[in-house]
């Protein structure tokens, strides 16, 4: 399962080590970065189109 890892300044180096010296690792918190965009991205868009419908749509049917 994918997991995102967060780091402090001083565990970045030893981070970027195993990312890149280790391909499944590399390929697993790609795979992350990508569902958690993605989650965002859509919770995003979902949150707009929700304050236009009840700000804007809502009101100019009414």
């Amino acid at each position: 399962m994918p997991v995102l890892l967060q780091v402090s300044a001083e565990e970045l180096e030893e981070a970027l080590s195993q990312l890149f010296s280790n391909s499944e690792i590399l390929e697993a918190r790609c795979l992350a970065a990508k569902q958690a965009f993605q989650t965002l991205s859509s919770g995003i868009v979902a949150n707009v189109w929700n304050q236009l419908n009840f700000n804007v749509l809502r009101q100019a049917l009414c």
